[in-house]
This record gives C-alpha cells, structure tokens and sequence, in this order.
C-alpha cells in the first residue's frame, strides 16, 4: 500500500507540475483579447495628451490673432514729393523711381501690396507721364495707376512730382513715414512721421547729397544774379570782354568753374534775383549751389546753408565827394545817415536793402537796380549809397569822383550758398575752398581789376 501510495502522489505531483507549466505557458504567451485591451487603454492616454497640446496651440493662436496682439489689414495712405533734375524723360523717370523706393523701403512695402498711385505734377513736367516709370521700371503691372496736373501756383516748386500711395498693410497709419525729396523737402508736411532719416535732406536727397546727385548727372547747376561784380557777371551777346568772352564772368563765377572740373562735371550757370535766391534754392530746386558775392547772414541760414567764408567785408557807405551834387558828405556814422532829407541809395531784394530799412528808416530811401548805384550818385538823385566795402572800393576806384567810407558797421563773410541740411555737400565744399585759397585770392584780384579798367 505504501508502494502504491507513493506512487499516487508521485502521479498528483507530476499532474500538478504539468498544470503549472500550463499556467507559465499562459502568463507567457497572452492572448489576442488581452493584447487589444492593453494597446486601447495605452491609444486612450495618447488621445488624451495629444487633445490637450491641440487645445494648448489653439487657444495660442487665438490670442495672436486678437486686436491686442495683431493689427488687422487695412489700406495705408502714403504721400511724398519729389522734384525732376530737368522736363526730360530720363529726369522724370529716375525722380519718381527714387521717391517710390523709399516710400516703398520706409513703409516696408512690396510691389504686391500696392493697390493704388495718384500721380500729379507741375504744368513744367511735359517730356513724360510719372505713372509710365513706376509700371516699366518698377513692374507695377497689376497697380491701378492715375495722373493729373498741379495748378500753377506762384512760389511752387519747378518740376515737382507728387504721389499718393494706397497699399495694403498691417501698420497703423499714424506711423506711416512720408518722404519729401530734393527740391521738394520744403513741402515736408508734419501730418505723419517722417523719420529720423528724413530730416535735413537736401536737394541730392533720398538720403544722398546734392554731391551724389550732380555727379550722376554730370553736370553741377549753379544759381548766380549776374549783377555783382567782381564777383558774377553776366555779359550780352554783343559785348563780352568784360567776361573774357564768356557769358558769365567774375571771381565767384571762376571758383564754380574751377569746383566743377574737379568734380569732373560740366557746369550749367541759372540766372536768379537777389529777391529771389532764397527761393530758387529752397522751393523750386533750380540750382545744386549758388555763388556770386552771396553775403551769410543768421536769417537766410533759417532755410539754408552756407559753406566757409572766403571773404570778410562788412557794409559801408560811398557818396559823391566831387562838389558837384553840393557835397553833403562825408557819411560815416548810422547817425549821419539816419537824417530826414538824406537820400540814401540801395540795390533792391539783398542785404544791403534789409540793413538800411532796419537802421536808417529816419531817411529817404532811394531803391535802385544792382550796378546803378554810381549813376544815382553822379546824376545827384542820391546823396549816399549803403553797400558792402569791396564794392564800394571798386567804385570808387572805378570812379574818382566817388569817396568810400572807411569803416564798415557790420563784419560779414561772402560764402557759397548750399542746401540745408547736406553735411557732405558742405564738408566738401569746405575742404575745396580751403585747398584752393591761393587760387581764390589771385582770381579775385584779376577780376577785381579787370571790373575797375573796364
């Protein structure tokens, strides 16, 4: 009975293991039911942090797209000036290509974001259509395009192209950066910004000098009065020895020509006024410099600059010392001036005309043409001129009959006009004049005593 007992328990044993290893077998190998629930379950908490990164990025972009973090897309209104170099194609081209880039650079503006430009010019402005540079030098094909014609108003600036540019953007409009170039800097409106980079332009502009702009052009323009001599002179076709056979002549006359050919451009002379110099520079553009005995004053350095001085003089007084108009003189003194009855003879639209109406009013004023101050004084329709003291030595020496003061009552530098606010315009100028110092002084002599043996 042992024996058998024994090996019934032997028998239970092995059932018993056999059992086990099936259960080992069973936690080993799972079934496909019990794979399927594990992977849905591992799915669901996948699906779960993949909902909240999706809600997290949403909500994200919710907010970059609310009024307090993005400006909604709207049409920006830009305006600019400009003024062309001359009424020719080219000139008309390249001014409004230039203003148009930096609109368009300021504003960070593309060609695609253009909607609309009205154009509109001086009645001067007939060698071509502004609109015709922006859709062939610009590929502004898809661009709705207008043109019209300023009214000719007096004292606008010559040759002047305007634009107004409707585009798409996202920037408020109170940020929008206007451009007024060159010969149009003096119409800079103070209706929107205007950036640093936009003050103190000059006529070359468009953030470059008047320097870059006549050396691209090839040619320097030069505004002088013709009536100062020995400084400008202006001869006729008939008679121009006095100008050593040019039509322009004088020391300041000379130094431009001399400034040009080292700038290696050709030289183009503008007649101007006295009363109109301040003008021609600022508004109408008419010339890059202006020469000709220009006296530097604290009041035309409000609308322009002015380079170094090449000459000291000062105002001072000539009368008619011969006997013949009853000899009221000598005139010396503000006070023997500034006496009821006492003709005092000025040339018109200079400084000359402000100081006397400024510090001799007591008188009578006698308002005469540059250059017939000595016949006012021969004739005895005056008795005393005001000028400055090289053109009163001049005449005296041309005319003996003549006595110049021998004090003057300001101290005053003749200098080349420039325009305000071109640094290197001016740097340049300044470095010339005084390299050239020598030149300037043996020019002024020989045109100061070809003025008197005339």
């Amino acid at each position: 009975r042992l024996d058998e007992e024994e090996g019934g328990e032997e028998e239970r044993d092995g059932e018993e293991r056999r059992r086990g290893g099936a259960d080992s077998t069973l936690t080993k190998n799972p079934s496909p039911s019990s794979f399927g629930l594990a992977a849905l379950s591992r799915l669901r908490a996948l699906s779960g942090l993949s909902l909240m990164v999706f809600l997290f990025i949403l909500f994200f972009l919710l907010i970059l797209r609310s009024p307090q973090h993005a400006a909604q897309q709207g049409t920006l209104k830009v305006r600019g000036a400009t003024t062309a170099s001359s009424n020719s194609a080219a000139d008309i081209a390249d001014a409004t290509v230039e203003l148009l880039q930096e609109l368009m650079k300021a504003n960070k503006l593309k060609n695609e974001d253009v909607e609309e430009l009205f154009f509109s010019v001086t009645p001067d402005l007939t060698a071509s259509f502004a609109a015709s540079a922006a859709r062939r030098r610009l590929n502004m094909t898809s661009t709705v395009l207008w043109g019209g014609l300023e009214a000719n108003v007096d004292g606008a600036p010559a040759r002047c192209i305007r634009v107004l540019v409707h585009a798409r953007s996202r920037m408020k409009q109170e940020n929008v950066v206007f451009k007024y170039l060159r010969g149009a800097a003096a119409l800079r409106s103070t209706g929107g910004a205007t950036g640093p980079e936009d003050q103190g332009r000059g006529r070359g502009d468009a953030g470059t000098s008047a320097l870059d702009a006549v050396r691209r052009r090839g040619t320097m323009l030069v505004g002088t009065t013709g009536d100062y001599p020995p400084f400008s002179q202006r001869c006729p076709p008939y008679d121009r020895s006095s100008c050593l056979g040019s039509e322009w002549g004088g020391s300041d006359v000379e130094m431009a020509r001399l400034l040009a050919m080292d700038l290696g451009v050709q030289i183009e002379f503008v007649k101007t006024s006295w009363g109109q110099l301040i003008l021609d520079m600022v508004n109408r553009s008419v010339f890059d410099i202006a020469v000709g005995g220009i006296t530097d004053t604290l009041l035309r350095r409000r609308d322009v600059f002015f380079s170094e001085s090449y000459a000291v003089t000062g105002k001072t007084t000539l009368w008619e010392c011969s006997g013949r108009c009853g000899g009221r003189g000598p005139f010396e003194t503000i006070s023997s001036l500034n006496q009821p009855g006492v003709r005092v003879a000025v040339n018109a639209g200079g400084t000359n005309e402000a100081f006397v109406r400024k510090n001799v009013a007591g008188s009578s004023i006698v308002v005469v043409g540059q250059g017939e101050q000595p016949q006012a004084l021969l004739s005895c329709k005056a008795d005393v001129v005001v000028t400055d003291a090289i053109e009163a030595d001049m005449m005296a020496m041309k005319h003996p009959e003549l006595c110049a003061g021998n004090k003057t009552f300001t101290r005053e530098g003749k200098a080349i006009m420039l325009p305000r606010g071109d640094s290197s315009l001016k740097e340049y100028v300044d470095f010339w004049l005084r390299e050239n110092a020598g030149r300037m002084e043996a020019s002024f002599h020989k045109w100061m005593n070809l003025t008197v043996s005339g």
